[in-house]
């Protein structure tokens, strides 16, 4: 059986001090809560003490640098890994406590539920867009996309099982934080690219965007969702836009490029 006191939460955080209460609360019983800080102005690294976490400060360069030291410094048996816009719904919370593994399971799949601007998204491809997100510590490894941006939590040995229940994840909270984290992930999925050999061309800049959107909006029934639907589906042809105009900046020496990290697999 999973035991809450088995499991080490990892968390990666960034000038996230007003929502730590949300996503921590949901995770009571833990056996631990590690959380790295990139280098908080916000005081997210004393709040996240001041409520019982186990805080490392590492200086942002990469999502993926930074989940791969939150997981090699958890120590329980089991790991747990969120985001601080994420929550573990309270029958997900039952769920993982009542679940006895076989021994062929390395991690679980655990669906997401979407909350964008007032409504749960349904359609769109925003649901049940599962994630593995609770493994085993000794069978697991952040698999990297990138350099960057991309990365997932992944199991070495074992399969793959499923969850039931959500995780909930409250996409954004307004218009600006949509612009905000529009631009941090434009620019480190454009150097992941220009580290990659890639090329910005009208066809991603332009075509690509306008297909994206008819895709998750029209083909996936993202107009179902009403406006929120309609609003998601811009969010994402927009950030696939940006990405490749960040590019092209690049391209131009209009925005400098990124410097070429040392990628590895694990510790």
């Amino acid at each position: 059986m999973v035991r809450w006191s088995d499991i080490s939460v990892i968390i990666i955080a960034l000038n996230a001090a007003e929502r730590l209460p949300w996503v921590l609360r949901s995770v009571r019983g833990a056996g631990e809560i590690v959380l790295v800080d990139g280098g908080s102005s916000d005081g997210t690294a004393e709040r996240a003490e001041s409520m019982g976490c186990r805080v490392i400060r590492h200086p942002f360069r990469s999502f993926v640098e930074q989940k791969r030291i939150a997981l090699h410094a958890a120590t329980r048996p089991w790991v747990l890994n969120l985001d601080t816009d994420e929550r573990i719904s309270e029958t997900l919370h039952e769920e993982i406590e009542w679940t006895e593994p076989p021994e062929d399971v390395g991690g679980f799949e655990i669906p997401f539920l979407h909350f964008f601007w007032g409504r749960w998204l349904r359609h769109g491809g925003w649901w049940p867009d599962a994630k593995v997100r609770l493994v085993r510590r000794e069978w697991a490894s952040v698999q990297a996309g990138g350099w960057y941006v991309h990365e997932s939590l992944a199991i070495t040995r074992g399969r793959v099982a499923r969850m039931k229940a959500p995780i909930v994840h409250d996409s954004y909270r307004d218009l600006g934080d949509v612009i905000q984290k529009l631009e941090r992930y434009s620019r480190l999925g454009a150097y992941d690219l220009y580290l990659m050999g890639r090329k910005s061309t009208l066809w991603h800049r332009i075509v690509s965007p306008h297909l994206t959107f008819f895709h998750h909006y029209i083909v996936r029934g993202g107009f179902l969702d009403g406006r929120p639907g309609l609003w998601a589906a811009r969010v994402r042809a927009w950030g696939a836009a940006l990405k490749y105009w960040r590019l092209w900046e690049i391209q131009q020496g209009l925005l400098e490029p990124p410097p070429y990290p040392e990628r590895k697999e694990g510790f």
